[in-house]
């Protein structure tokens, strides 16, 4: 099973109207390289956005403009279609990160945020998304003595394919189980 935990900074667009960013994160064991497409929803012409995202690897941004997209994913150079997620919204200055997971013939993918607010000095915020096949998800981030009896869940049941809420914790080093 796989674990994707996201460490999230905050994305300053300094006011204005730019277009929306959008980026794509490859951490699908099973599909090595990723392209990703978004279509409007007045044409289902397919729109290469970003290419050839290989495995465990994060594209840059791309600009596009703001609006209901479906976004698609295929394999690298492939037509067929391994998802469609329908009606994403893209506003003017948001940035968001579309996360791609799975073994091969389980193939998922969510949309991810990347408009956060810088935490407190000392602090840290982390979000989780479980990319495991294998069901809900508890994850720990404790000092290494701590026994996981003493502990409380920084994420507790976050379903596979789920994405956690965002949590800020202190600054330091941890372990995570």
């Amino acid at each position: 099973a796989m674990l994707a935990a996201l460490s999230l900074s905050a994305c300053d667009s300094g006011g204005g109207s730019d277009p929306a960013k959008v980026r794509l994160l490859n951490v699908s064991p099973g599909y090595t390289s990723l392209d990703l497409y978004a279509n409007t929803e007045d044409d289902d012409t397919d729109q290469q956005r970003i290419s050839a995202v290989a495995y465990d690897t994060i594209s840059d941004y791309t600009q596009i403009d703001s609006g209901t997209y479906d976004v698609k994913f295929k394999r690298a150079s492939v037509t067929s279609t391994l998802l469609t997620l329908s009606d994403k919204q893209l506003a003017d200055d948001s940035h968001n990160t579309f996360v791609a997971f799975g073994s091969t013939g389980h193939f998922s993918a969510v949309q991810v945020s990347d408009d956060i607010a810088e935490p407190d000095s000392g602090h840290a915020k982390v979000q989780l998304l479980n990319a495991a096949e294998a069901g809900e998800l508890d994850v720990y981030l404790t000092e290494s003595s701590v026994s996981l009896d003493d502990a409380t869940p920084v994420f507790a049941d976050v379903g596979s394919g789920g994405v956690g809420t965002i949590t800020t914790i202190d600054s330091g080093e941890y372990r995570l189980r």
